[in-house]
């Protein structure tokens, strides 16, 4: 891993997103599966149960805690844990999608998230939008009107569910810059998976929607669910940390061609004419974010 280490951090930072990217994909495809047996609530809860199992155990292994006298105590724990409830509300607006439209489809809406992102740095962050970013916004949108075919007969209610999870993610994607600096990643991971975990409990006694597991792979395939997922979520904080949002968001877009080819592969699915010629609006939408970042940043 020395060659890692010797690149510039921005590099880093996006192999980081698409190492992330595709343990949550895999995460995805798990649930997608479990979705024809048990219910959403059910999933979301363990999910996060052996999600916090994996977060502990990066915990135990990260460096940095370790060199700061291994805390458990975060200075800005409500925003810790409230990331957590943008993470929960996120996660079931996707679960839902993923398990009643096709993976592509569902994955590809949700990466509205750039645009998001590129929205609430503005009065989180403090960020300068200037009008080419605005315009990325606003092809992006009709990339997503494109995908989604609002008035047609392919038009489902269920498309609008991953909009709602591009909003979570991406609200938890850019509060994680007002978290101090100093704190283990680990740590913060941590934070939210409590946080969200703890969301997935009152929910799941809310709905009373439990099914007993009915067989040990579906136990195996239940604890991959977290152990993919906790991973993703690490990578994707340490990456957010350490390099600007609207720099990495675009590279999310990998998730696209991940999903579309588990698609393919595990459920017979390629919804190639729903999904274009939308989708190249929205990746061309993040690319035109990461454009226009990259020259503001030659030009400062």
């Amino acid at each position: 891993m020395d060659w890692f280490k010797r690149l510039p951090q921005l590099p880093k930072s996006i192999i980081t997103v698409l190492i992330g990217i595709l343990c949550l994909d895999l995460m995805v495809v798990t649930v997608k599966f479990l979705g024809a047996r048990y219910s959403v609530p059910q999933l979301a809860f363990y999910r996060d149960v052996f999600g916090l199992i994996a977060c502990f155990i990066l915990l135990y292994f990260s460096s940095a805690w370790k060199e700061q006298g291994r805390p458990l105590k975060m200075r800005q724990w409500k925003l810790g844990l409230t990331r957590g409830l943008m993470v929960f509300f996120a996660r079931i607006c996707f679960f839902f999608a993923v398990i009643n439209l096709e993976l592509a489809t569902a994955t590809t809406l949700a990466f509205a998230s750039p645009l998001f992102i590129t929205a609430l740095a503005i009065p989180v962050l403090g960020d300068k939008v200037g009008r080419w970013r605005w315009a990325a916004v606003a092809l992006g949108f009709a990339g997503i009107v494109w995908v989604m075919k609002p008035g047609s007969d392919v038009f489902s209610w269920w498309a609008l569910l991953p909009l709602g999870a591009a909003l979570g993610y991406s609200a938890a994607s850019v509060f994680v810059k007002k978290l101090d600096d100093d704190v283990p990643n680990a740590l913060v991971s941590l934070y939210a998976h409590i946080g969200s975990c703890t969301c997935a409990g009152v929910y799941l006694l809310w709905s009373q929607e439990y099914t007993t597991v009915q067989s040990s792979i579906d136990w195996i395939m239940i604890a991959a669910t977290g152990l993919f997922a906790a991973p993703g979520v690490f990578l994707l904080t340490v990456a957010y940390r350490s390099s600007p949002a609207s720099m990495l968001a675009p590279f999310e877009y990998f998730a696209i061609i991940y999903s579309f080819a588990f698609g393919w592969y595990f459920f017979n699915e390629a919804p190639l004419d729903r999904l274009f010629p939308g989708v190249l609006l929205i990746v061309a939408a993040g690319m035109l974010i990461l454009w226009r970042e990259n020259v503001n940043n030659r030009a400062k």
